[in-house]
């Protein structure tokens, strides 16, 4: 037992820490926390150590199985928290120390916790107004969480840098994502050093990844061509959807593999973004119907590719964003690189390739940027230009080039 030396002090007598694992919990984000439990005077108090899918998770030895591709670091990480703590318990008891569950878990974590930090800096962004920046900070303390890296501020140097950034590239995040996820905690180390929660950045001289410096993108005549491969099979779906995107105002992939039968109607498109969350109505051209024609039957959805149904968004969104994107990779990755190859064209054929395309003939035909603005669903006209401007940018770079022969 503890012996009450003062409100939430005990001496330690009979302590006891734990690994917890709650039992038949849905969480939104489809993942089980994993818990170190102070257990003092029947009271407990827990801090969570990392998310784990149920399915990795082993209940009876408080661990994660080890078809888990990182279990073994996980594991480690979670048994070296058990043992500190058992540790510090043996200590306080020892030398007849009070401790309280504020005192305990500070020494958990090694002093403040960096997800703590994000948490506060998203909450301060929210109150400025800056959803989106704040989101990024939610989605960095997610990632943090779910990669298994302790998150005390103590032990993120840059080896766990390179640890993190490691994870991201396993998950399939890409470069730019990447890049804006690891310059958040850049930025969020800034303010730790002025603030003096930290001496030293260990992002300082890590190579923050960026995404392509140009965006690559179609003339009318390479589009004509893409359009006009004879191809069959899922290449040939693929190609499809690129040309139905293109056409459609330079429509998103996660758009355009969610899109629904029931998004097509009386001959308009009609679609939220799941990005902008702009709606969109747009006729549909000869062109476009052209596209969908032959296509398999895939239940809910117009092109054949998600398999998984749309409610799962609102009882597990991360499967499915996680399902979405693996589709995203395999259009892409392979059947947008056969097209690509069998086009003869030496340019990178991605399904972001459609949004600028769309962008680049549009241009090309003179037409106003502010009415591209509103095609493209940009809330704001530096994004618009940014796309006008690299185009103008790489024309007048490949002009320049030429001049030289």
């Amino acid at each position: 037992m503890f012996a009450l030396c003062s409100p939430w002090h005990y001496i330690c007598l009979m302590a006891s820490v734990e690994i917890y694992i709650p039992k038949d919990r849905n969480y939104k984000s489809g993942k089980s926390p994993i818990y170190l439990q102070f257990i003092v005077s029947r009271r407990k108090f827990k801090k969570q150590i990392c998310f784990i899918e149920p399915d990795f998770l082993d209940r009876n030895k408080a661990s994660v199985k080890a078809k888990h591709p990182e279990s073994v670091r996980i594991n480690r990480l979670i048994h070296k928290k058990l043992s500190e703590a058992k540790a510090y318990l043996l200590d306080c008891e020892f030398n007849e120390e009070p401790v309280s569950p504020r005192d305990f878990f500070r020494y958990y974590t090694g002093g403040a916790s960096i997800i703590d930090h994000l948490e506060a800096r998203e909450s301060s962004l929210k109150d400025q107004g800056s959803i989106s920046r704040a989101n990024t900070f939610k989605y960095i303390r997610q990632k943090i969480v779910s990669s298994g890296l302790s998150p005390q501020l103590s032990g993120i140097n840059e080896t766990w840098v390179e640890s993190f950034n490691l994870y991201l590239i396993r998950s399939n995040i890409g470069p730019g994502t990447r890049g804006l996820y690891l310059s958040g905690l850049n930025a969020l180390f800034k303010r730790l050093i002025n603030q003096g929660y930290v001496k030293s950045n260990p992002l300082l001289d890590f190579k923050i990844p960026k995404g392509h410096g140009t965006k690559e993108k179609y003339s009318l005549e390479e589009f004509n061509i893409i359009r006009s491969l004879e191809l069959t099979g899922k290449v040939h779906f693929a190609r499809q959807m690129f040309v139905f995107a293109t056409m459609a105002r330079g429509m998103r992939a996660f758009d355009a593999l969610t899109l629904k039968s029931s998004n097509i109607e009386a001959g308009r498109l009609k679609y939220t973004s799941q990005k902008s969350k702009k709606e969109f109505n747009i006729e549909m051209n000869p062109m476009m119907t052209a596209c969908l024609e032959g296509l398999p039957d895939n239940g809910e959805y117009v092109f054949p590719f998600v398999k998984m149904k749309s409610s799962m968004m609102k009882t597990n969104k991360e499967k499915y964003l996680r399902h979405v994107g693996a589709k995203n990779n395999s259009v892409n990755q392979t059947y947008l690189a056969k097209v690509e190859k069998l086009s003869g064209i030496s340019k990178h054929l991605t399904f972001h390739v459609a949004r600028n395309t769309f962008s680049n003939i549009w241009l090309q035909s003179g037409s106003d940027l502010r009415v591209l603005q509103e095609l493209l669903g940009h809330s704001d006209l530096k994004a618009t230009m940014a796309y006008a401007n690299e185009i103008k940018q790489g024309e007048a770079l490949d002009k320049a080039a030429k001049s030289m022969f």
